[in-house]
């Protein structure tokens, strides 16, 4: 079962952290299954918090993305993310697609 992990940088403070990150991160997908399913270019906030951008990746499990994202690859180009601006990460479970 699939799972989606939501990305969306609320703000960026430190530039030069930010693209660092931007560099190193695409490193860490090596060996991994994902799928990037949006272009952070066109996008609106409806309802709460301004955004600067949002991206979402579906991983083939929930397992899947938790450790994608507690890799060591990722972990080292998370710190610049972390210095360089504020995000709402979230892992979500695809769960069981259903007609309504």
């Amino acid at each position: 079962m699939p799972a989606y992990l939501i990305a969306i940088r609320e703000r960026t403070r430190i530039r030069d952290e930010y693209l660092e990150y931007k560099r190193l991160a695409p490193m860490a997908i090596g060996g991994t299954s994902l799928i990037r399913l949006t272009s952070t270019d066109r996008f609106e906030v409806l309802e709460g918090a301004a955004a600067e951008a949002v991206g979402i990746i579906e991983f083939p499990s929930y397992q899947d993305a938790r450790a994608w994202y507690e890799s060591e690859s990722y972990q080292r180009a998370l710190r610049h993310r972390l210095a360089g601006a504020d995000f709402r990460v979230i892992i979500v479970d695809g769960g069981e697609k259903k007609a309504t």
